[in-house]
């Protein structure tokens, strides 16, 4: 379930019961009881598969935008 007015952020997973926070940051991984960093490289290979799947290449320079991604949204992965 996602509140109305929710922001999810790239290569997310928002799982579980209840409602989580109004803003999940980029790269995060959890529910509405707790959130852990996804892994940027985890991240980055699930993208890989994902657009194999739909016969899409996964150029260099989604590699780098992921990364660089990651990098900017680091401080709002900083939970309590």
């Amino acid at each position: 379930m996602l509140p109305t007015g929710c922001v999810v952020g790239v290569a997310s997973n928002v799982f579980g019961a209840g409602f989580p926070p109004r803003f999940v940051p980029a790269f995060s991984w959890g529910g509405a009881e707790r959130f852990q960093e996804y892994d940027a490289e985890r991240a980055i290979e699930t993208a890989r598969i994902v657009f194999a799947r739909r016969a899409a290449v996964f150029t260099s320079a989604h590699d780098v935008l992921l990364r660089h991604v990651h990098r900017l949204t680091s401080p709002q992965r900083q939970w309590a």
